[in-house]
C-alpha cells in the first residue's frame, strides 16, 4: 500500500508541473537565477530544477518565494490525489511496481471504474494538469 502511495504522489507532482501558468511563474521568477547559476546545463528531465535546488543557498528572493509556493501547492495536489486515489490504486494497482508514472498509467486504465473523488482529482490524460 506505502508503494502505491508512494507513486500517487509522483502523479500529483507531474501533473502539478506540467500545469504551464504556473511553470511560466517559476520560469519568470527563477530566470535570472538559472542564467546566473545554470547556464551550462541542458533542458530536460528537471536538469535545471536540479541545478536550482543545488544552489538553493544562493537564489534570489524572488526565485525562493516562488520555488516555495510551487513546493506548497504540488504538496497540497498530491494530498489532494492520494486521498481521492488510494482505495482505487489498492484495489487497481496492488500489483503495479511505482515509478515512471507507472501507477497514473494504470489508474488512467481503469478510468472508467474509479470512484468520482479519484477521477475528479486525477489529471485527464498522465502528465496533463487537471
Amino acid at each position: 500500500m506505502q508503494k502505491v502511495l508512494s507513486g500517487l504522489l509522483v502523479v500529483g507532482a507531474c501533473a502539478l508541473y506540467s500545469a504551464h501558468a504556473r511553470a511560466e511563474d517559476l520560469k519568470a521568477a527563477c530566470k535570472g537565477d538559472v542564467e546566473k547559476f545554470c547556464q551550462g546545463v541542458q533542458k530536460g528531465r528537471g536538469a535545471i530544477a536540479q541545478c536550482l535546488k543545488a544552489h538553493e543557498a544562493d537564489l534570489s528572493a524572488e526565485c525562493k518565494a516562488a520555488r516555495t509556493e510551487m513546493q506548497q501547492k504540488m504538496q497540497a495536489k498530491r494530498d489532494e490525489l492520494v486521498a481521492a486515489c488510494k482505495d482505487d490504486a489498492a484495489k487497481f494497482c496492488a500489483d503495479v511496481k511505482p515509478g515512471h508514472g507507472a501507477i497514473a498509467h494504470c489508474l488512467q486504465a481503469h478510468r472508467d471504474q474509479l470512484s468520482e473523488s479519484c477521477k475528479g482529482a486525477l489529471p485527464h490524460r498522465v502528465g496533463e494538469a487537471k
